[in-house]
């Protein structure tokens, strides 16, 4: 998406909304490109978007900030790893998700539910990225998501949606991309207050942690007994009007467009701000 706005005087400034996802647009590549080239983006920036698309530091952040995450080994291609031990840790928590580490949109992600499917499992997240994440699957699990906009010390959160039926056994490529009506949301989400009120504070309490600027969702899941668990942040959520993003905004009572607004505005800012620094003595 570009977006031409006007500055004082007679000239325009081109400015980049980037509407993709995945390796190369996600993950702070296509972010520092756009810098070298001094042109100004929505959303956030290189640090946020490669922390942000790396699953195990964004967990690693997420728990040292006190907020619950799934349970993980990673394996990685560089690392000779036990697999006996890894095939005990399995054992005890079947079933499991085998994920690379750095991906988005469920590529790569395969449910292990017997011993003699993991080692093929890895194989397929490792085929992806150097790295890949073994993740305890959640019993009963509900796939809870709130977003959250701003910057510094404004940050606006959304009501938090559900993703209430998925075509397969969890919301993966061909639920998301492929089969019509894959998948159904609930916005908002039928959860107790005080849960929706927790989900909310840690999402805005991970913008903080990433140093987000922009916009960004969160990702949880909920067992059986009502205890979530962080999953992922997704740094480029969909934002048409169909996407979750603008859904759990509306819900919350907000001007989607206003909100479109303030992103753009934001880009400026940034901009701006980078523009006025020095780069060398």
């Amino acid at each position: 998406m570009e977006v031409s706005y006007p500055l004082k005087g007679p000239m325009t400034m081109i400015l980049i909304g980037i509407p993709m996802d995945g390796t190369n647009c996600e993950d702070g590549t296509l972010q520092g490109f756009l810098e070298t080239l001094q042109i100004p983006y929505v959303g956030c920036g290189v640090l946020t978007s490669a922390v942000g698309m790396d699953k195990e530091l964004t967990k690693i952040l997420a728990r040292e900030a006190g907020i619950s995450i799934v349970p993980y080994q990673k394996v990685s291609r560089q690392e000779p790893y036990d697999k006996q031990a890894l095939v005990s840790w399995v054992k005890q928590r079947l079933p499991v998700f085998v994920k690379p580490v750095r991906l988005g949109s469920s590529v790569g992600v395969t449910k292990v539910t017997r011993l003699d499917q993991l080692e093929k499992a890895i194989e397929d997240a490792l085929s992806f990225d150097t790295e890949a994440l073994v993740e305890k699957g959640i019993d009963h699990a509900r796939e809870i998501f709130c977003a959250a906009y701003g910057q510094g010390s404004r940050v606006i959160t959304s009501a938090c949606g559900e993703l209430r039926q998925v075509a397969g056994e969890f919301f993966d490529y061909n639920a998301k991309y492929i089969v019509a009506g894959g998948c159904e949301t609930q916005v908002p989400a039928p959860i107790l207050p005080q849960t929706e009120q927790a989900m909310r504070r840690d999402t805005k309490a991970l913008f903080h942690i990433l140093q987000a600027n922009g916009f960004l969702r969160v990702d949880f899941l909920m067992d059986a007994a009502g205890k979530y668990y962080m999953s992922e942040v997704n740094t480029i959520p969909g934002m048409s009007q169909t996407s979750l993003f603008p859904q759990l905004f509306e819900a919350s009572g907000a001007n989607y467009q206003q909100i479109l607004d303030e992103l753009i505005e934001q880009a400026q800012q940034t901009f701006h701000q980078k523009q006025s620094l020095s780069t060398s003595r």
